[in-house]
């Protein structure tokens, strides 16, 4: 019988509240934000820029990984972290239907579950509501 040896470390004590508290998942703990973006943007640069952050902080490319035996996860460190990007355009609809798809699309971005034994702890989402004006929403997991 052959064993896999997983190389990680415990959770934080912040960590392991926040685990313990349960469910990972829920819009109560997360970290969420929502930034205007006015002017041309060139949404290659954005997503390169957003994945040079997660390449610099390992906690945004860690894993929790459930180990057999043990009650809590253990932290594993990804060469590559696997945020999710997403994009909408908005931009043909009237301003007061923009905002309210705006709040519908702000409610489903922090209702999302993340894949905490795959490492995605990160989700972004870039709505364009006209070529130079748009949100980009970011939500991580109450573990980073």
């Amino acid at each position: 019988m052959q064993q896999e040896v997983i190389e990680g470390y415990r959770l934080s004590p912040q960590q392991e509240y926040l685990w313990l508290l349960g469910p990972q998942d829920g819009a109560a703990y997360r970290t969420q934000c929502a930034l205007r973006l006015e002017g041309e943007l060139q949404k290659s640069f954005l997503q390169e820029a957003l994945q040079e952050v997660v390449a610099q902080h390992e906690i945004l490319r860690t894993a929790f990984r459930d180990v057999p035996g043990m009650n809590l996860p253990l932290q594993v460190i990804l060469e590559h972290g696997p945020w999710s990007w997403r994009e909408v355009d908005l931009s043909e609809l009237a301003e007061t239907e923009q905002s309210s798809q705006l709040a519908a699309l702000e409610r489903s971005e922090s209702q999302r579950v993340f894949n905490h034994e795959q490492g995605e702890v990160l989700y972004a989402c870039l709505a364009m509501l006209a070529p130079a004006r748009h949100v980009l929403m970011l939500n991580i997991s109450p573990l980073c």
